[in-house]
């Protein structure tokens, strides 16, 4: 092997063990209803507390869900980048692009619905 294949390999590993350490670390809560207690009680999901307890736990597991998926997405187009042509990495800055919107959208709009219901609590 080449000694820059092997830079790139190294590089590639600690990259890739760096990030599933900060997903691992930053993704600690786990969001979930429990079914069998919804049964027992149907008006348990009742009333303005409740809904509040069930929008957080949907938008949490909205953020999760889209914070996995844009690590694995950032995964895929770096090591694209790594190992393609310079044409390639043309093509590949030009996915950049709606790759850093979508999470802008995602967490942004996330970010959002917690101001509007933090302003709502307040004048409630």
């Amino acid at each position: 092997m080449h000694k820059t294949t092997k830079k790139k390999i190294l590089i590639t590993t600690i990259t890739i063990i760096t990030i599933l350490m900060l997903v691992f670390c930053i993704g600690n809560k786990a969001f979930a209803l429990d079914p069998i207690s919804i049964a027992e009680k149907p008006d348990a999901t009742t009333g303005v507390g409740e809904l509040n307890k069930l929008g957080n736990a949907i938008l949490g597991i909205i953020q999760y869900v889209g914070l996995g998926v844009a690590v694995i997405a950032a995964l895929v187009l770096a090591m694209r980048y790594m190992y393609s042509s310079p044409n390639e990495k043309a093509e590949i800055k030009k996915k950049l692009i709606p790759f850093i919107i979508g999470g802008f959208l995602v967490f942004g709009a996330i970010q959002l619905v917690k101001i509007v219901e933090i302003f709502v609590g307040e004048i409630i």
